[in-house]
């Protein structure tokens, strides 16, 4: 969505689609333009990979990631009003039947509504930021490992504060009776402290491994 430039207050957009739409001519000069209509193919992103046969399992991903973008099409999003010769002509394109086709009315990927919410304005429309609060068993106990050892805890994210997770590796890479911290990584997102607790474990010795749990000398 592109927003259009306003001297007041109001919040004006259009789809680029139609932008492009509106200006074919000057795209394509000399030429008479029929019409324009917008379609979207899905394709398949399936990862074929048997890991006891590849030999670098980085580059066999690497790999099927860059062909995905040339995977068979399963399915075709086009605008409700796109004329039957145009709709026939990209199924038999893309090896498609009439099962796999969707006229959409409206914007082809409802994502791009997103947009919409971009900035600071119209603060009357918006809910006042979630923020998740400290699971009840930490907020009064600092020493995470002593918590634990009155009773299991569940926390439920995101709706409690993650800061719980991070405080335990970074208690846990400190804590002389660690031996080791073994958890399942999936990913750590733009905060460091994660990886920052896991290095400063190795500097201080401790093993690791992509399970779960800490392992802790009693």
């Amino acid at each position: 969505m592109v927003k259009l430039p306003r001297t007041d207050s109001r919040q004006d957009y259009v789809f680029l689609g139609r932008l492009i739409g509106h200006h074919l001519a000057d795209l394509f000069p000399g030429t008479r333009i029929l019409g324009h209509w917008a379609f979207r193919v899905t394709r398949n992103s399936e990862l074929y990979i048997d890991e006891e046969e590849i030999g670098n399992l980085l580059n066999a991903v690497e790999r099927e990631l860059h062909n995905r973008r040339k995977g068979d099409a399963v399915r075709l999003e086009i605008a409700h009003d796109c004329p039957d010769r145009i709709r026939n002509a990209l199924l038999k394109t893309l090896r498609l039947t009439e099962d796999d086709l969707y006229p959409i009315h409206g914007p082809l990927n409802s994502a791009q509504l997103m947009a919409l919410y971009q900035g600071d304005h119209s603060p009357e429309l918006r809910d006042p930021p979630f923020v998740g609060p400290v699971a009840r068993p930490l907020r009064e106990q600092k020493d995470i490992f002593a918590a634990i050892r009155q009773g299991d805890i569940l926390v439920h994210h995101p709706y409690e504060n993650f800061d719980s997770v991070v405080d335990f590796l970074e208690q846990a890479a400190d804590d002389p009776h660690v031996l080791a911290i073994k958890q399942t990584l999936y990913r750590t997102g733009g905060d460091r402290r994660i990886v920052g607790a896991l290095m400063n474990a190795v500097r201080k010795g401790k093993t690791g491994d992509c399970r779960g749990g800490v392992a802790r000398a009693v």
